[in-house]
C-alpha cells in the first residue's frame, strides 16, 4: 500500500514513474486564485491514514498481497489484490419422521415432522465474513457473526374415502 502520498504510473513513453500527489497539491496551492478559501490538502487526512495503515496491518499478517502490476489482468501500479480463504463452521440437521396408520379399510391417519436445525459462523452462504484473514465479522472485534436457526413443522391428515368415487 501506498500510505506516504506515492503514486506510480506508466508514462504515454512507457516508462513507469512515481511522483508524490502532496507535493503535487503544494505546488498547485500556490497557483489558485486568492477567491479559493480552501487550498488542496498536502497531507493525509488522520482517520483516512488510521484505517489504512490498519488494513495493512490486517493484511501483512495473512491472505495472498498480489501486486496488479505483475499480473496479466492489468497496469495498475497503485493497488494490490488481496485474497484470503475464511474458515467457517457449519452444521446442518435434517430430520424427518413419518407415521402412517389405517383406522379402517376407509380411513386413513398420517402425521409427519420436520425439525431442521442450521449454524454458520461466520455465515458464507449470506456473504457474513470477516473482511480480513484474523478479524471477526464485526470490524474491530473478534466476533464471529453468523446464522443459527431452527425450524419445525408438524402435519396431521386424515383422509377417508367416502365412496368409491369421493374422497374428503
Amino acid at each position: 500500500m501506498r500510505l506516504n502520498g506515492n503514486f506510480t504510473y506508466k508514462g504515454s513513453d512507457g516508462a513507469v514513474r512515481t511522483i508524490n500527489v502532496y507535493d503535487v497539491a503544494g505546488r498547485a496551492n500556490a497557483t489558485l486564485p486568492a477567491s479559493v478559501t480552501r487550498s488542496y490538502a498536502t497531507t493525509p487526512d488522520p482517520i483516512v491514514q488510521s484505517t489504512l495503515q490498519q488494513i495493512q496491518k490486517l493484511t501483512s499478517a495473512s491472505g495472498i498481497l498480489k501486486s496488479r502490476a505483475n499480473s496479466n489482468t492489468g497496469f495498475d501500479y497503485n493497488r494490490l489484490d488481496y485474497n484470503y480463504q475464511p474458515h467457517s463452521l457449519d452444521r446442518r440437521y435434517f430430520t424427518t419422521a413419518r407415521i402412517d396408520y389405517n383406522i379402517t379399510p376407509k380411513h386413513f391417519y398420517s402425521v409427519t415432522y420436520n425439525y431442521d436445525s442450521y449454524f454458520a459462523a461466520p455465515d458464507g452462504l449470506n456473504s457474513v465474513v470477516p473482511i480480513y484473514a484474523g478479524t471477526g465479522t464485526v470490524l474491530g472485534s473478534d466476533v464471529q457473526a453468523g446464522q443459527r436457526s431452527t425450524r419445525f413443522v408438524g402435519i396431521m391428515s386424515l383422509r377417508s374415502a367416502l365412496t368409491p368415487h369421493l374422497t374428503n
